[in-house]
């Protein structure tokens, strides 16, 4: 039953559009429908999705939040700092004929924004930028801004990175006073970038990257 279901979510996001001019200095890649179906049900049986409201910073097109849609949140906030890629996701949410009870987009820079911009958010979940030498850290930024917001967190990372966020969570304690408990759920899935960039150079790309999970104790 989970198989199928899991085929169920994947064929539905399959059908979602990508980026048509993705920005490299935001990172921008969509996605891959098989993970962004994985991970979700993963998150799905560990902490349940169905009646949540989840966030989704550096939402793009907005792929893991109609999979959280499909999967009965009740609310999904997604924010980008890409109009272009907005403008993407609310085709999507059309296409599929949603409305802005279900999953609504904030055009913003996920750094500033709040979390009195927000009702209430249950978790967040997010592929945000690897942080690479453009945006330096930005990854850690993300999850930061990501516990500001929620107790909960799942976050894509490179696999590399993976004992890094041990160290990261004992300097929140210190500058922040945040009690995290980090936690590798699914741990190098390769990830499957298409050529998109002019210094790509093969065809396909693979990456792999973990579903971090960060919570408040």
């Amino acid at each position: 039953m989970a198989t199928v279901r899991l085929k169920r979510i994947e064929h539905d996001l399959e059908g979602l559009k990508s980026f048509t001019n993705p920005d490299v200095r935001l990172e921008q890649y969509q996605t891959p429908a098989r993970f962004a179906a994985e991970l979700l049900h993963y998150i799905d049986i560990t902490d349940g999705i169905a009646g949540k409201t989840v966030l989704d910073l550096g939402c793009g097109c907005g792929i893991l939040g109609f999979g959280c849609v499909r999967l009965a949140a009740a609310k999904v906030v997604g924010v980008d700092i890409d109009d272009s890629a907005l403008s993407i996701a609310i085709e999507n949410k059309e296409d599929v004929g949603l409305d802005d009870d279900t999953i609504f987009f904030l055009n913003n820079d996920v750094i500033n924004i709040e979390k009195s911009d927000f009702s209430h958010s249950d978790m967040v979940i997010m592929n945000p930028p690897f942080g690479t030498k453009k945006q330096p850290k930005v990854d850690e930024k993300f999850v930061v801004k990501a516990l500001e917001l929620a107790d909960i967190v799942y976050s894509v990372h490179k696999s590399s990175t993976r004992h890094h966020w041990g160290t990261i969570a004992e300097q929140w304690k210190e500058k922040l006073g945040w009690n995290i408990k980090v936690q590798t759920c699914i741990a190098g899935q390769r990830f499957t970038i298409p050529r998109m960039y002019k210094f790509h150079k093969k065809q396909e790309q693979e990456v792999l990257v973990d579903l971090m999970r960060f919570c408040h104790q």
